[in-house]
């Protein structure tokens, strides 16, 4: 089993929500920015879905934030891996 970092949909979600929040968009709107449909948006907000890493990036692009935070995933130097 990888003991490599993982994001689920519930940490997708809420960052999705608080970073939407903070850039001040509505769901049409990051829709529009990231490439995909409103719908889309809305499943990932819920956690129904979870996003693929190029959508995830579009969208945490579209937010002005890292993809790490939009996967919620400790910053580099705090992951624990060798150096």
């Amino acid at each position: 089993m990888s003991d490599k970092p993982k994001y689920d949909s519930d940490q997708v979600a809420h960052a999705l929500k608080v970073g939407r929040a903070k850039a001040r968009m509505d769901q049409q709107a990051l829709a529009d920015a990231a490439g995909i449909s409103k719908d889309s948006v809305a499943r990932y907000e819920t956690g129904l879905n979870t996003p693929r890493l190029d959508t995830a990036f579009d969208m945490a692009v579209a937010l002005g934030i890292s993809l790490d935070e939009l996967v919620c995933l400790p910053a580099p130097g705090l992951r624990g891996e060798a150096e």
